[in-house]
This record gives structure tokens, C-alpha cells and sequence, in this order.
């Protein structure tokens, strides 16, 4: 079992979940990809204001649970764990910024960047420069 952070690096198998709010998984980041994008949500919060948490498990074309409910101006904090082969990316987004973000990963993978298994740093800082 491969426990999994939060980093603006990538995003082999997209998964999404349903909000109360219209927000999915695995969308458009702060800090990723030249993106430029800032939203409240998504942003790191004040831990000492955490409301719940939340345990969230990502394997091969699955995540669990598969929906939840979030209220607005609630502070959840995510546990990731990756309990599959590949590498995976766990973000919140609307759905408008995962569109967006799932064309930024395939350039990143077509690019040689990223990969199922592996993140390429330095191909990623040519990508996000335009080399």
C-alpha cells in the first residue's frame, strides 16, 4: 500500500466525485502546470479548523467512496492512500478545471513527463517552459 500526497505533478487515472457543491477530483491545482488558476477550492486550510476527514483510497479506474457530500465553507481533510500499481493524483476542481486539467496531463504524457509508473521532474519544468 502507497500512501499519497497532494503535489502538483501528475495524473495518470482521472477520477471524479460528486459534491453538494459541483466540484471533482483530480482536477486543475494551484502551483501545477502553468494553470495560473486560483480558487477557493482546493486550498490548503487552517488544520487547527478541520470540520472531518475524510479517507479516500485510489486504485486502477476506481476511487472509494465513490461520492460525498460536502457542505459550503466546510474544511475537510483528505487522506489519500494509493493502492494501486500506477501513479495517481488526487485534487478538487470543478468540472470546468478538470477538462482543463485532463488536456495539461496528456500534454505531460505525450510529452514524456509523466508516465504510469513514474513522474519525470525535469521533463516536466521543460514542458511547463515551453521547451
Amino acid at each position: 500500500m502507497k500512501i499519497m500526497t497532494t503535489t502538483p505533478a501528475a495524473l495518470v487515472l482521472a477520477s471524479s466525485l460528486a459534491f453538494a457543491e459541483p466540484a471533482v477530483a483530480a482536477g486543475t491545482h494551484g502551483g501545477g502546470h502553468g494553470s495560473g488558476q486560483a480558487t477557493a477550492i482546493g486550498v490548503p486550510g487552517n488544520p487547527a479548523e478541520v470540520d472531518r476527514d475524510i479517507r479516500m483510497d485510489l486504485g486502477e479506474m476506481s476511487f472509494s467512496p465513490d461520492a460525498i457530500g460536502v457542505k459550503a465553507d466546510e474544511t475537510i481533510r483528505f487522506i489519500v492512500t494509493n493502492s494501486g500499481d500506477f501513479l495517481h493524483e488526487f485534487n478538487i476542481a470543478t468540472a470546468k478545471m478538470h477538462e482543463q486539467h485532463t488536456e495539461e496531463m496528456m500534454i505531460l504524457m505525450e510529452s514524456g513527463a509523466i508516465d504510469a509508473e513514474r513522474i519525470n521532474h525535469e521533463m516536466i519544468t521543460m514542458t511547463e517552459n515551453g521547451a
